[in-house]
């Protein structure tokens, strides 16, 4: 009886020292021991082709690759840049370039038919807390001058001159042929359009997020010489509210405003006079458009528009 109760008193101690071996021991041993190898299957596997891994890339295979891989390249350097969130875009009616203002102030250039990314133009600065621009691009009609400005926090506007460029220019090419100028001033605020006058002489419409339309005139005394800036006129908008668009007409001869809430307004800013129209049920509308006309020009005597303008965008 005693050595039985020995033997059972040594049992539980001899099934401890089993469980801190079994413990102790390394995976590679607990692996080794729970899976035992099969030597033929596996040197059966080894003599046969691995089915998962891939053929080789034929050359003709390796050169479609790599056109693809540049053409991802590509366009994911414009989806990069049409991130900053565009604002406004103005395309030339040569259809050459076209430009994108940026919420970061940037003004990019695209050249038309090009697969390369857009390239920085210029830059407007952000001059008090808002840090998010309403950037407003705009080529004239000659596509030989462009501007750029912003509604609020930038009372600057920048202009560019375009230089001679080849038919397949790159943007690089095309911002490196252009030349910047810039002027700040109060009543500068809120770029909205341009317009050709004449040669080297244009005008500019500003007062966006305002009550009233500020004409500018931007030309060059000499060709070469540097931009003169002058306000030519201050309308004010049909509504209590704040100008929202607007355009030229006629050459330039007649000026378009919408404000919030109200109609459309036309102008006629060729005389000593300025005469202006509220056109009727344009409420709603967003812009307005001239047609030709077999009575004269787009804007004629004796009324401000004699019938030769559409309005876009109305109900």
């Amino acid at each position: 009886k005693r050595q039985g109760k020995i033997s059972a008193t040594r049992a539980p101690h001899t099934c401890a020292s089993s469980r801190i071996r079994a413990l102790t021991a390394s995976p590679q041993q607990g692996a080794a021991r729970a899976a035992p190898t099969n030597t033929k299957t596996t040197k059966a596997a080894a003599m046969d082709p691995a089915t998962n891994d891939a053929p080789p890339a034929s050359p003709a295979t390796t050169i479609q690759l790599e056109g693809a891989r540049r053409r991802l390249i590509t366009a994911h350097g414009q989806r990069v840049s049409l991130e900053l969130a565009p604002t406004s875009v103005a395309i030339a009616r040569t259809g050459a370039f076209a430009l994108i203002g940026c919420t970061d102030g940037s003004i990019r250039l695209c050249a038309m038919g090009s697969k390369l990314p857009p390239a920085n133009l210029g830059q407007l600065v952000s001059r008090g807390m808002n840090n998010t621009l309403l950037v407003t691009v705009a080529i004239t009609e000659d596509c030989r001058t462009a501007f750029a400005g912003a509604q609020k926090g930038a009372t600057e506007v920048l202009a560019w001159t375009f230089g001679a460029f080849p038919a397949n220019a790159s943007p690089l090419q095309i911002v490196s042929t252009t030349i910047q100028e810039s002027q700040s001033e109060a009543k500068l605020r809120g770029f909205v359009s341009c317009s050709r006058k004449g040669a080297d002489d244009y005008r500019l419409l500003c007062g966006r997020g305002i009550k009233s339309a500020h004409v500018w005139k931007v030309c060059r005394a000499t060709p070469g010489a540097a931009l003169d800036w002058s306000l030519l006129y201050e309308l004010p908008t049909q509504s209590c509210g704040s100008l929202v668009t607007g355009g030229f007409l006629d050459a330039a001869c007649a000026v378009w405003a919408k404000a919030e809430q109200g109609t459309i307004r036309l102008w006629r800013i060729d005389g000593d006079d300025k005469p202006h129209e509220d056109l009727r049920h344009a409420r709603t509308a967003l812009g307005v458009v001239a047609v030709a006309s077999t009575e004269g020009g787009v804007c004629g005597a004796p009324s401000v528009c004699s019938r030769n303008i559409v309005t876009v965008g109305g109900a």
